[in-house]
């Protein structure tokens, strides 16, 4: 940590559950690598949660509305057979 000034670090979190496309507020804490005991250094940050990049959640939608046509198309498919 530099005596002054902005420090940026990009940190990636796995398995949150915070609603992707937020910003959720965080603190940071740091303190000396090198074993001294010198001051800790707190400050509160905010983390923005990125949208998921895979393109299946997207389709999850659409290919529930098919599957659901799918099914009643089947259905009355069937009942005309019956009939």
């Amino acid at each position: 940590m530099p005596a002054a000034g902005r420090v940026t670090a990009a940190v990636r979190v796995w398995r949150s559950s915070a609603p992707r496309g937020s910003r959720q507020a965080r603190l940071v804490v740091a303190e000396s690598m090198d074993g001294t005991a010198g001051p800790t250094v707190s400050a509160p940050v905010f983390a923005d949660i990125q949208p998921d990049p895979a393109w299946m959640p997207r389709l999850r939608r659409p290919l529930g509305v098919l599957a659901l046509v799918l099914m009643a198309a089947a259905a009355l498919v069937e009942l005309r057979r019956r009939w």
